[in-house]
């Protein structure tokens, strides 16, 4: 995909999301896997090549804490105390099926045993 601003890319990143997630609740991995491949990356690296990362840290207050995991993992190496911060407060609020999946991001970042 060429995006023609960043704005585009971010509003492919969370429509994207939704549409992957639609595919996940009927098991379309197929879907799935092709949404993030030629849709999600393309617009997470557009990002990141222009420099633009910071423009992802609203998608952490994001009600839908599956894309705010997502975009803690990709801001990690470029704002990590902010990444860490969110998936910290994950955590802290035991959301079911999500706290165990960011403290792993966590411990796969800084390489302690899983």
């Amino acid at each position: 995909m060429n995006f023609t601003s960043p704005q585009e890319a971010l509003i492919v990143i969370e429509k994207s999301h939704k549409k992957s997630k639609e595919a996940m609740k009927v098991g379309d991995f197929r879907t799935n896997n092709k949404i993030i491949s030629q849709e999600m990356m393309p617009a997470f690296l557009y990002i990141e090549k222009n420099n633009l990362t910071k423009l992802l840290i609203p998608f952490l207050k994001n009600k839908d804490v599956d894309l705010s995991l997502i975009v803690s993992r990709r801001l990690l190496p470029y704002y990590e105390e902010i990444a860490i911060n969110n998936l910290n407060d994950i955590i802290q609020k035991k959301i079911p099926h999500k706290w165990d999946v960011a403290e792993t991001i966590i411990k796969e970042w800084k390489g302690l045993p899983l």
